[in-house]
């Protein structure tokens, strides 16, 4: 729903294996290069650098993961803002300016 809300489109990720998995594409307008990773073991959102051409390819930390969302309960949503974002600018500054906050700022 974020993401229809702000207009684009991305992939949402897991592990098979050492493979990545597609699991859904979720939003409407313009595909992002960038994807949703679910990080089962942690219970956590990533960002992959990288759309659909990531499905079935042998995963590698170090080279797929885009941002890895600090451990505050919402990283979703800061996954989300930075594939909006496109990853640009200061992703800091931006959430602790935005209207909307993390939880841990309130």
């Amino acid at each position: 729903m974020i993401a229809t809300t702000l207009g684009f489109r991305t992939r949402i990720f897991d592990l098979a294996g050492q493979r990545l998995r597609l699991l859904s594409t979720v939003g409407a307008g313009n595909e992002k290069a960038l994807s949703l990773f679910w990080d089962r073991d942690r219970e956590h959102y990533k960002v992959l650098d990288g759309a659909g051409e990531l499905d079935t390819v042998v995963f590698n930390e170090g080279q797929h993961i885009a941002h890895d969302p600090t451990g505050d309960g919402n990283c979703m949503y800061e996954a989300i803002y930075y594939i909006y974002r496109e990853g640009s600018g200061n992703l800091g500054r931006d959430l602790a300016e935005n209207p909307v906050r993390r939880a841990s700022n309130n």
